[in-house]
């Protein structure tokens, strides 16, 4: 069974933090400082100092200067044995404190829940840009089963969670299809067409929860429903993956129903103006 991991080119910038930077020196500062946090928002959780620069899209001198300072600060930690950068102690502390504020401290339970009672992995997911990010995930106590991991991002077109954004976001179908622009192919399910895509979030549109076919990794199948605001516009998804002899077809409207409820019960812990993509937790991302 694959575990779930965003393909190489999905967590990398399409050009470079450098060549995006405008305006003042500070800005361009702060705009580098995140692009080096950034990196640790997914897998990997440790890095040379090469492989920070290559992954920031930063130059190795300018990289150093900044993860020198950072280290200082203990936003980044440096291990002299491994010659590798890692989180430091002060992230640590602002995640539980983004945590918190947000209330994903307070949804955890709703998505281990989800998992308890589905027996498949089970996350929250966002938007990012045109990807789908899973910030909250209990992974299945299954021997078989699907690993998921927070941070990690993959296009919204393969994931049930992302379709449930796109399905119920603030833009019509048409148009936030057309906004996808290239649709990439992962495996010979997936939707690569504006019109199959368009036809697919249309039947989401109607029956309240969307579903993946092995569209992003073959043998899985995924099912999710949107987290809405107070104006019917999908802020979070929650969302199952699992391999597809436990998500045969007939299942699927059941555990559709069942995630409309835990997306219903999560929207009323979290402050979803903190998870909009125009907000705080969600500034935008690779595809942005």
């Amino acid at each position: 069974m694959p575990r779930v991991r965003a393909t190489s080119d999905v967590g990398e910038p399409d050009r470079s933090s450098e060549a995006r930077e405008r305006g003042s020196p500070s800005v361009q500062s702060v705009v580098r400082v995140a692009a080096l946090l950034r990196c640790f928002a997914g897998d990997t959780q440790a890095y040379s100092l090469s492989d920070l620069a290559r992954q920031a899209g930063l130059n190795v001198s300018t990289t150093y200067r900044l993860a020198k300072t950072l280290c200082a600060e203990s936003l980044l930690s440096y291990d002299r044995p491994s010659e590798r950068y890692r989180p430091g102690l002060l992230l640590a502390r602002l995640g539980r404190s983004a945590m918190s504020s947000t209330g994903l401290t307070a949804a955890l339970p709703v998505i281990q829940r989800i998992a308890d009672s589905t027996g498949e992995t089970a996350a929250l997911n966002i938007r990012q840009g045109r990807t789908s990010v899973s910030v909250l995930v209990a992974n299945s106590a299954h021997d078989l089963r699907v690993v998921d991991t927070a941070g990690v991002a993959a296009p919204l077109h393969v994931t049930a969670a992302g379709k449930a954004l796109l399905a119920f976001g603030d833009q019509p179908i048409p148009t936030a299809v057309k906004a996808m622009g290239r649709l990439e192919r992962l495996t010979d399910h997936t939707l690569t067409t504006h019109s199959a895509l368009r036809r697919d979030l249309e039947h989401v549109a109607v029956c309240g929860y969307s579903v993946c076919d092995q569209e992003r990794d073959i043998g899985v199948r995924a099912v999710g429903s949107p987290v809405l605001d107070g104006s019917s516009v999908a802020r979070a998804a929650v969302g199952i993956q699992g391999p597809v002899f436990r998500i045969p077809d007939h299942r699927v409207p059941e555990l559709g129903h069942l995630l409309a409820a835990a997306a219903k019960e999560c929207a009323g812990l979290l402050d979803l103006r903190l998870l909009d993509s125009e907000g705080g937790t969600n500034p935008g991302g690779p595809y942005g």
